[in-house]
């Protein structure tokens, strides 16, 4: 017996507790308990536009697992390549182009320059819009002065563009220096122990200079991928760790991050460039020239190069510039006599 529901505004015949086929060649379908009139006609239909769904679909992920493969060898073939970028970017280093601090590698101005010089990098600087009063100039380096300093002091902050054939672009390269910085601000007395400098006594031409670097550093080792350098890259490079100058800072000033080994190897370390610097500026006040300097070198320390002199020589060749001075100023001041009296000399 069919009993008839209230679904004739549906357009289908539903029978209850039935799943069997009907007189004109219908399918019964079961839904929730019912059986619902269903064409054989939209049931081959649906059936056969779920096979070519099915079809389609595993076309799809076919193709997308051959695009996913293309994609990861290329990236594999991306990866070796900006590899042999940066092995060489790093080769046109020298050990004396980087800092450790605390384990960490940081490139100086010298490596960054030499490493912009080979893929050609260009800086760009933004300029004043024509309505400003500085119209067309340079808006970089600016002078910051910084909030609520008791002592007026400042920063010097650098922005540009970086571009490289090679590499691409980086648009928001930043660079920045302040006369709170310890390697500016800090100074040893002749005995050894640290003191701050005055504001007025610090120059600020450096700060402004020391921004201008850290920007060109920020630049290059973002742009060429030099950020994070480790150990193993710097060897590849030829570079040995063992020999990088080893700094770090803590809130009482400058301090030794050195591990043993390094400090056990420190005679093998050769000054810095600001100790050399300092030592030129020396024999200057001394009136000691290139090729005496260079002769003490050779004959004590069977050197060649005032570059390579050892660290732990480097106390003694400025003791030895600081005599020569005490000694030539004796000789170049004349004698001085009072009343017939021994000649008094310094």
């Amino acid at each position: 017996m069919i009993e008839q529901t209230n679904v004739a505004q549906q357009g289908t015949d539903v029978e209850k507790h039935q799943n069997v086929a009907l007189p004109d060649g219908g399918i019964a379908a079961v839904e929730h308990e019912e059986i619902v009139r269903v064409p054989v006609a939209e049931v081959r239909a649906s059936f056969e536009q779920e096979l070519s769904d099915a079809s389609r679909m595993t076309n799809v992920v076919d193709q997308d697992v051959e695009s996913l493969q293309k994609l990861l060898d290329t990236a594999k073939k991306k990866g070796e390549v900006l590899k042999q970028f940066k092995t060489i970017s790093l080769g046109q280093t020298n050990y004396r182009d980087w800092v450790n601090r605390s384990g960490k590698y940081s490139m100086t101005s010298t490596g960054a320059e030499k490493i912009r010089a080979i893929w050609g990098i260009t800086i760009s600087i933004p300029k004043y819009p024509k309505e400003h009063k500085l119209a067309g100039q340079a808006m970089y380096p600016e002078k910051i002065m910084i909030p609520n300093d008791p002592k007026s002091n400042y920063q010097y902050l650098m922005k540009g563009v970086a571009t490289s054939k090679v590499f691409g672009s980086i648009e928001d390269a930043e660079g920045s220096c302040s006369s709170k910085d310890s390697f500016f601000a800090v100074k040893r007395s002749s005995g050894g122990a640290k003191y701050n400098l005055e504001l007025i006594d610090i120059d600020e031409m450096f700060i402004r200079k020391a921004a201008i670097s850290n920007f060109i550093v920020n630049a290059v080792t973002r742009l060429c991928g030099l950020r994070s350098v480790t150990t193993e890259e710097l060897a590849e490079a030829g570079i040995k760790a063992e020999l990088v100058q080893s700094i770090s800072y803590d809130s009482a000033g400058e301090k030794d991050g050195r591990t043993d080994e390094q400090k056990a190897d420190s005679g093998k370390v050769p000054i810095s460039e600001p100790q050399l610097r300092r030592a030129h500026a020396l024999a200057a006040q001394a009136g000691v020239n290139e090729v005496e300097m260079k002769a003490w070198v050779q004959y004590h320390l069977k050197l060649d190069h005032l570059k390579d002199i050892p660290r732990s020589e480097y106390d003694r060749f400025c003791q030895w510039i600081e005599m020569e001075r005490v000694e030539r100023a004796k000789k170049e001041s004349p004698a001085k006599t009072t009343n017939g009296q021994k000649p008094i000399t310094k």
